[in-house]
Formats: structure tokens, sequence, C-alpha cells
């Protein structure tokens, strides 16, 4: 049976952890309360870059919303492809997901492993605890098959198996899994911990990386911007990954309200950067005609 504590580890020492009733414990002590949502908290306190940071609850709301119409099914079926295609496995994966955010993307991607045969164990972090919590509570409605019952941690019952999700509140940049615990991870839209990676990846694991291409939501871009400039992503690896596949996923979907619009927005960088003139001239429009741009790296850690 599938069990996440067989890869997480103490964000403080570092040593394996075990349920305790309501708990994750570890070795030395050290105690993380699994939340009434199913996740648990696995930011370590004093660490810096673990402030309150990730998507507010307004964020999150946004975020789902808007990946309920199903307008970005495309990108996480292209990252389950190329998990497919690139990853070594014999019909098993140890996945981390780097920044899963509210995890839709997360689900479909473990969704879509086990309908092609493979046993999936995903662990899911994000900094907001909101995005955690709702990436549990969708891991239970998205597919049975993906509930972890009683929170993150807990094996799945025999006739639930092929996959398990567990989300936690975690440092992406310190994550807590175990040395060389994982088949792959996966960053999307995201910064990319190019250290943590290599630690956690097994040997020759992959990382699967999506960037926003040079065409991603350029019309939308346009009603923002007096320029838009055009830039081609380029991740820069550490000398521990080889670069082995490049892939490109482009295509074009439409928005029917302003609801929908806005929602796109919201979780976008450029709701950061907008001026409020600029998110008035967004908010007047009832519909749009929108370019995904997605590019894909998949990585493999050297030997």
């Amino acid at each position: 049976m599938l069990d996440l504590t067989e890869i997480l580890a103490c964000p403080l020492c570092g040593s394996s952890v075990y349920r305790d009733g309501g708990a994750l414990r570890c070795e030395s002590g050290h105690s993380y309360d699994v939340a009434k949502e199913g996740y648990v908290n696995l930011l370590p306190p004093g660490r810096s870059g673990n402030a309150c940071t990730g998507d507010d609850k307004e964020m999150v709301r946004a975020r789902r919303a808007f990946l309920e119409t199903g307008s970005y099914d495309k990108i996480s079926d292209g990252m389950t492809a190329a998990v497919l295609k690139y990853s070594e496995h014999d019909d098993k994966l140890v996945i981390a997901d780097a920044g899963c955010g509210e995890g839709y993307h997360t689900c479909r991607i473990a969704d879509g492993l086990r309908k092609n045969g493979v046993e999936v164990l995903c662990a899911a972090f994000d900094a907001s605890k909101r995005a955690a919590a709702a990436g549990e509570k969708l891991a239970g409605r998205f597919s049975p098959t993906l509930a972890p019952r009683g929170g993150v941690g807990v094996p799945l019952a025999e006739d639930c198996g092929g996959a398990l999700v567990g989300f936690t509140t975690g440092n992406i940049f310190h994550m807590p899994l175990k040395n060389s615990s994982c088949d792959a991870v996966l960053s999307m839209f995201a910064p990319i911990p190019w250290s943590e990676c290599e630690r956690v990846l097994k040997h020759e694991g992959t990382l699967v990386v999506a960037a926003s291409g040079e065409d991603h939501l350029i019309e939308m871009r346009r009603v923002i911007y007096e320029k838009v400039n055009l830039k081609t992503p380029s991740p820069s690896p550490s000398d521990g990954f080889d670069l082995i596949g490049r892939e490109r996923l482009k295509y074009s979907f439409s928005l029917q309200n302003t609801d929908d619009i806005m929602n796109l927005f919201g979780m976008t960088p450029f709701s950061y950067r907008a001026s409020p003139d600029a998110k008035k001239r967004l908010s007047t429009l009832s519909g749009i005609n929108l370019t995904a741009d997605v590019e894909y790296f998949i990585y493999r850690k050297r030997g």
C-alpha cells in the first residue's frame, strides 16, 4: 500500500517521520499536526524564505474557479505525457510537485498516470496553507483513488490503489523529503529549486519543467500593457542535470464571461504588475480569445 511517510523527512532535522494519531512525528521528537483538512504543515519555523507566502484565500479561489473551466487541462495532460515518455519506471513512480498551488494540475497528473497503469505516490508542496487545504479537498473529490484517508501519510486501502497524492505546506527550496527518494520532480510555472531537485531525485531521476512560452496569453498582455515584450523561456539548470527533451504545446481557447477573465488574470503575475487602468480595461471585457503557449523542459539527473 502507498504511504507518504516512506519519503517524507522532518524539515528541522531531516530524520524519518511516522504517523502518531493526529500528527506526524520524527525520530528526534519533532511533531507536526495534521490539519482537519488533511494537510500537514512542514514549513520549518524560523528559516528564511518561509514567511507567510503563497496564495491567499482569494487567489486560491480564483485559481480553482478558472482551472475548473478546463481551459488549462491540456497543460497538465502535457506534463503527464512528458512524465510517461521520459521517466524511468517499472509501472511505479514516486513524484514531488514543487510548487503545486491548489492542486488541480497535481491531481490531474496523478490520475492520468494511474489511468496509464502507473502506481503513483505524490508529495505536493506549496507555501500556502490555503492552497494545501484546497489540494487535499480536491484529491478526495476529484477521484476516490487519490484521497488519502485520514490525512497525509495514511496508506490507501488496497481496493483504492493506484495513486495517492498528499499535500503539505513546505518550502520548495528545503523540501521535507528524504535524499534520493523521488523518481520525478514536477515544476509548473514556479521557481525551480535546482539543488533541491538534485538532492531528492534518485539516480537518473527526471525533472519536468513547464514554463510560459513567448506567446502565452499574449492577447491578455496586449490589453494590459502598451508594449508587449516577447521572451523565450530558457531555464538555467545546475551542473547536475542534462536536458534530455523539449516539447511545446500551443493552442487557442476562449473565455466567455468577465468572471473567468478576471479569475485567470488573478492567478497570473500580471495581477501584481498591472496598473489600475489596465485592470479596469480588462474588467470591461465580456469575452476574449486567448493563446496558451507552454514549453516543457525535461532534465535527467546525472549519475
